[in-house]
């Protein structure tokens, strides 16, 4: 008999079996409900169902357990048949399965260790031995089917048979399993239509580098991210439909979708359902949305067969809105790179932007619409209490848009009305670059099935994350038009706006045009602008634009999970017409995730922000004038810094000097050949050609830096050194010479020719962690690797004691952690030009008493590890020295503030990451 009709027996035996049960059910008051599984009996494709499944309730949206059901002539402890219902049951998150081939029965359930093992097992009839016989004897089996469907009752009253929602078995196991067992053969797929279609990889690269940063954490192969995509979308689709036919006639032509349909005929079907229910961006078909293999597109119809058996549209109101939320939670979390705002964070920024509520609102690059549906939320929880129609008036007053068709259809999911079916959403396609005060776009009107042109209006409220693209992208239309015209923009006003800005500063600047006059821009973007060159001539363009609200920064805890993502809030209202410049806000929100979902303690910091209040301990923020502001930028503080109180330095005035004054600031020598270069051995080489070095300050544990290394400088060619003697450096310069890299070839006159470097008087490490400091260089000559950040007294007459002294004070240590910002792993992103732009405490200030108080206060320290900075500062003897460095300069009042300032900036650089 051939394997197709060995299944077609199966199967209606299968649904023999359902019915049966169902019949006996009848009439009954039991836990077991209803039996069903007749629209997902499919032995196609990767992803398979039960054959028989129960359900605690009758409308099917509550799983108990399955069955697989196979013909007698399959043993019971057949290895496949154990396995196959056994892995069946975990894709459902069933915690027990059963085990019929209509001569023995067995209950398999799954133990506290997570395996599965026989519990019980039974004989339905021996007289039952191969097909024919199970028709014969059909009497016996159906006598035990009863006793068995009684049996399994007792063992779900007694808890031993657990029950999981359809919901969860949906979007926690279903999609993802589906997602991940098809991505690499519709990857393949696509792969494959480059052969005879070039366009295809050309459009898929340049998709994937408008949105590769994204996927960081999630997939690394633009081909694999795109088939993810693609999946998701399908299953949107099936899911969607399944759900809204309670709505419209019309969706459920998706039932049409079975075993036989093409590709072609889903496309068409979901095309259908788009023209006259409307949801365009959901039924869309993006691109290469066809290159589905056979097995996938089974996969694909199982699972619409699993939502048809469930009765979606006969499901409790709350139950389909629920499975709706997961289903969205489920589409971002398979998409983790796309950095889903989370909800408590979008609910902050909605209601630090809605003022109007009754005003439009846009989020520009919603990706999967947690914002604009944390704004829609706010308008109607604003305006029900002074109108009926509060929810219809927020769906037609708020816009969501991006770049990328994909999140668009989580978006939509995300917007799509409950109780308000027919309302118009304002859900579009289109790069914000692109959108101007009345520009049409068109929308599909639900209760009509018409395309309806709509104007873009000028908005009361702008909230975004705005996406993490580098300045070099080229995929951006109208980038580099916008790019020049906001550069010509600022020249005219006196501001140099640089060249390396990213994507999302110009951003930024271009929403203006699309705010009314006094509305409120809150967008969310890295917080790397705030310590970078280029971000001083972007802050000098946004005061020019807008009136800053507020600039804060995230200081309790990554907001978004398990990324190395930290933030910047930024609360701009657009100018009107005789507004005089207003002190600038900045500051930190001491809140994680969790703190944000208390809607008490977000109210009280949206409070705080907008009030400039102290209404939140979860706020410190701080009032700089833009004068302020330009003179702490003179000092070579970052606008990152000022977040934090950098403003206790501002009793400093007068009392600094530019480190540039005193000493030549560099990094050390760039090897690009470590292994020829450097060794722990210093008879590695002849002596002429060995120094001592310093490789790093990682083993550096005091204020005085010893060599950890030795570093190989030779001038003289391979026939001088023969000449000379100097065989061991011959012999090394020819076991290297095979693998000299490119960086070294540039060496002159020899490959081998390292720069000598200079020697130096202080050093401190670029990109420290959580120890912060300047190390004194010994009295031999010794050199710095690039690691290091070199400081070389500029005069033989600087006192270089006293130097060593205020460099590493509480004060001297605040100037340097202000000169850069946190990297993403806790470091510090420092650099020899931050550095060199510093300030620091003038040594000439310094009387001759106050000279030695702060010398014989230092000499502990120097006798001592340095500890990590926020326990260093704590330590007595460090308490002792900074106050007289203070006091040397008459402001030792100012110890606690620049301490304080200081412990805060590092730990929240130097946190855990989650």
């Amino acid at each position: 008999m051939s394997a197709q009709r060995v299944h077609d027996n199966e199967r209606s035996y299968a649904i023999e079996l359902i019915s049966a049960i169902n019949d006996y059910l009848h009439g009954k008051d039991m836990h077991i409900k209803r039996a069903g599984g007749e629209s997902t009996i499919n032995e196609r494709g990767r992803v398979k169902f039960p054959d028989v499944l129960l359900f605690s309730d009758r409308q099917r949206s509550t799983i108990l357990q399955g069955w697989e059901i196979k013909c007698p002539d399959v043993k019971i402890d057949d290895e496949a048949f154990v396995s196959d219902a056994r892995r069946k049951a975990e894709l459902l998150g069933c915690n027990s399965c059963i085990l019929w081939n209509f001569q023995h029965a067995e209950l398999h359930v799954r133990t506290k260790e997570g395996s599965f093992e026989i519990l019980e097992s039974w004989t339905i009839s021996e007289r039952i031995t191969d097909r024919a016989s199970i028709n014969a004897f059909q009497g016996e089996w159906m006598a035990f089917l009863h006793s068995l469907v009684d049996t399994i009752e007792l063992f779900i009253a007694s808890g031993r048979i657990k029950q999981r929602e359809l919901g969860e078995v949906i979007t926690d196991s279903v999609m993802p399993k589906i997602i991940n067992d098809n991505k690499a053969s519709v990857s393949t797929a696509l792969k494959g239509r480059t052969a005879v279609d070039a366009l295809v990889d050309i459009n898929i690269r340049s998709w994937w580098r408008t949105v590769a940063k994204e996927y960081t954490l999630d997939e690394s192969d633009a081909y694999c991210a795109y088939a993810k995509m693609l999946l998701i979308g399908w299953l949107n689709k099936f899911l969607f439909a399944n759900l809204i036919k309670v709505y419209y006639q019309d969706a459920r032509e998706v039932e049409g979708i079975a075993e036989g349909c093409t590709v072609e005929d889903a496309a068409r079907c979901f095309a259908l359902i788009a023209s006259r229910c409307g949801f365009y961006h959901l039924f869309n078909s993006p691109p290469y949305f066809d290159s589905l293999p056979e097995a996938t597109l089974s996969d694909l119809v199982q699972f619409n067969g699993l939502l048809q058996m469930c009765d979606l549209d006969q499901l409790d109101s709350r139950y389909r809105h629920r499975l709706l939320e997961e289903s969205i939670s489920s589409a971002k979390r398979q998409v983790s790179g796309q950095y889903p705002t989370p909800e408590p964070l979008a609910r902050l920024m909605a209601e630090l932007g809605v003022r109007n509520a009754t005003g439009h609102a846009w989020d520009c690059c919603c990706g999967t619409g947690t914002i604009g549906k944390a704004l829609w939320e706010r308008k109607v929880k604003l305006t029900e209490p002074v109108m009926d129609d509060a929810a219809d008036r927020a769906y037609r007053t708020t816009w969501l848009s991006d770049i990328h068709d994909f999140p668009l259809q989580v978006a939509t999911l995300a917007l799509s009305p409950r109780e308000h079916i027919d309302s118009l959403l304002l859900v579009f396609q289109k790069n914000a670059f692109e959108v101007e005060p009345g520009t049409m776009v068109e929308f599909i009107d639900p209760s009509t099935g018409e395309e309806v042109g709509k104007a873009v209006p000028r908005f009361d409220t702008i909230a975004s994350n705005l996406p993490y693209v580098d300045f070099n992208t080229k995929e951006i239309g109208r980038y580099s038009q916008i790019k020049d015209e906001l550069k010509q923009e600022a020249r005219a006003a006196g501001i140099k706006l640089h060249d390396r800005n990213d994507l999302y500063c110009y951003f930024c600047l271009y929403l203006e045009r699309l705010l009314n006059d006094g509305g409120v821009a809150c967008l969310l973007t890295s917080n790397t602008w705030l310590f970078s060159q280029a971000g001083v001539s972007f802050f000098e363009m946004l005061a020019l634009k807008y009136q800053i609200e507020g600039v804060f920064v995230n200081g309790q805890a990554r907001w978004f999970h398990k990324t190395k993502v930290m933030n910047a809030l930024l609360v701009l209202r657009k100018k009107k017409p005789g507004d005089t410049p207003s002190d600038v806000r900045m500051g930190v929100v001491h809140a994680s995730i969790g703190d944000l979902d208390d809607p008490a303690k977000r109210s009280a910091i949206v409070e705080s922000i907008l009030a400039g209040s102290d209404r939140s301990a979860l706020v410190s923020q701080h009032r700089y004038s833009l004068e302020d502001i330009r003179r702490f930028h003179a000092w070579g503080i970052t606008l990152y810094a000022l977040c934090f109180g950098a403003s206790s330095l501002s009793p400093l005035a007068g009392k600094l000097v530019p480190i540039s004054s005193l000493f030549e600031v560099f990094r050390g020598v760039k090897s690009g050949y470590d292994s020829a270069f450097y060794s722990d051995d210093p008879c590695f080489v002849d002596p002429p050609f060995c120094f001592p070095l310093i490789k790093n300050l990682r083993g550096t544990h005091s204020y005085t830096l010893e060599p950890n290394q030795y570093v190989f400088i030779c001038d003289k060619s391979k026939d001088e050194l023969a000449r000379e003697g100097h065989f061991k450096t011959l012999g090394h310069i020819r076991r290297h010479e095979a693998g000299v890299t490119e960086s070294a070839k540039s060496n002159t006159p020899y490959w081998y020719s390292l720069p000598a470097g200079k020697s130096f008087h202080f050093a401190t490490m670029m990109n420290p962690g959580d120890r912060l400091f300047f190390a004194q260089a010994g009295g031999d000559v010794c050199f710095a690797n690039q690691r290091l950040i070199c400081l070389r007294a500029l005069s033989d007459h600087a006192d270089l004691p006293l130097a060593h002294a205020l460099l590493n004070s509480c004060a001297g240590l605040l100037m340097l952690e202000s000169s850069g910002g946190p990297m993403g792993d806790g470091a510090l992103d420092n650099r020899k030009e931050s550095l060199a732009s510093l300030s620091m405490l003038d040594p000439s200030l310094v009387a001759p008493e106050s000279r030695q108080a702060i010398l014989n206060a230092f000499e502990p320290l120097k006798g001592r590890p340095v500890k990590p900075l926020r326990e260093e500062l704590y330590e007595a003897d460090r308490e002792a020295f900074d106050k007289a460095v203070l006091q040397a300069f008459g402001l030792e009042d100012l110890h606690d503030r620049i301490r304080n300032a200081l412990s805060t900036m590092v730990k929240v650089r130097t946190e855990e990451l989650p």
